[in-house]
């Protein structure tokens, strides 16, 4: 399942959030992809975080499956640093 659109407040509704929970429920495993890079200023931890509390807000059994975590973008500068925090 490819969820792009899947953000903060995704479980109570927000964008097109309980579509995409919906869906992830019919997957196996979860491959997170974090981008390392800090890119337009984003936090990856912080993203990733908000991400599974919202697997959580949404089901304990989508938030208990196997998760991949795949980290991208590790070219960029400040990558490095946050993989190690991650």
């Amino acid at each position: 399942a490819d969820l792009p659109g899947l953000i903060e407040g995704a479980a109570e509704g927000n964008g097109l959030g309980l579509k995409f929970l919906r869906h992830a429920m019919r997957t196996k495993v979860i491959a997170h992809v974090v981008d390392m890079g800090s890119f337009e200023g984003r936090n990856p931890i912080e993203d990733f975080e908000i991400i599974n509390k919202e697997l959580t807000k949404y089901s304990i059994e989508l938030a208990n499956k196997p998760q991949v975590v795949i980290a991208n973008k590790m070219d960029l500068p400040d990558a490095k640093n946050n993989l190690d925090s991650l």
